[in-house]
């Protein structure tokens, strides 16, 4: 899994926090919308930024309730950590949550989708290490 050991602060632009949900061999991605500044029109995870203040797992928590309607606990794993340009990255991967995933978010995205592991193969991912992380999530 893509994974680092040291963000060095003085090239972190962000903080950001990210979910791989996976149910029944699938994971849930998020279409991001063409006007979206940083990698418009690719698949992405479903997450954000971390509010000043706020712990990553709260950040979590808050965004997909914010994005997708869905209740999770706070993940107790320690997540994946990755860096990718100025953001330094978290990522857990959630097979338990409450609620159905609805687009809470259509000025984010506009479009959600389950995929298996082969047709995310064949996706424009918003990052690349996306896919590794994914194909480990669904085994």
């Amino acid at each position: 899994m893509p994974h680092i050991s040291y963000v060095d602060p003085a090239t972190v632009a962000d903080q950001v926090v990210a979910a791989v949900l996976v149910r029944d061999r699938r994971v849930l991605l998020c279409h991001r919308s063409a006007h979206r500044d940083w990698r418009p029109g690719t698949w992405d995870l479903p997450g954000g930024h971390v509010e000043p203040g706020e712990e990553a797992t709260a950040a979590l928590v808050r965004e997909l309730r914010e994005e997708l309607a869905i209740v999770s606990e706070p993940p107790s794993a320690a997540p994946v950590r990755f860096a990718a340009g100025e953001l330094d990255m978290h990522v857990w991967i959630l097979h338990d949550w409450r609620g159905k995933t609805v687009n809470a978010a259509p000025d984010e995205h506009d479009e959600l989708g389950w995929f298996g592991p082969g047709q995310v193969e064949t996706l424009d991912l918003a990052l690349a290490a996306y896919r590794d992380l994914i194909a480990r999530a669904v085994c």
